[in-house]
């Protein structure tokens, strides 16, 4: 098993800790490169109530280089685009940094749902 097939598993398992309660986040189709995760905002955000789909693709250069993300469900934030779904945020480009992990990206995301 490749360090990075080791790593992607051992970060889906730490997404279902009490801390990661934002999100969840399971294989498409048992592909570990092809992720769906859902994002539940919290209760102080204008998006609470509503259940975001994301599709995350994880390059085989991971964690050297940062997943590919975009929203699936419809969503009007000026971060998102809006015929694409994918995000802008540094983390997903030049801020991406190795010792990030799936759970802290899915924060960071969340975090624009303010």
């Amino acid at each position: 098993m490749s360090n990075t097939i080791k790593r992607i598993t051992r970060e889906l398992a730490e997404t279902s800790l009490p801390e990661y309660n934002y999100c969840s986040v399971t294989p498409r189709e048992n592909n570990l490169f092809h992720l769906d995760a859902k994002l539940y905002p919290p209760i102080t955000s204008p998006y609470y109530g509503n259940v975001y789909t994301l599709e995350l693709k994880i390059p085989e250069e991971y964690p050297f280089k940062p997943p590919h993300v975009r929203f699936v469900t419809a969503i009007e934030n000026e971060y998102v685009h809006p015929n694409t779904g994918y995000i802008c945020l540094d983390v997903l480009d030049k801020g991406w940094v190795p010792s990030l992990s799936i759970g802290d990206l899915l924060g960071r995301i969340c975090g624009i749902l303010y």
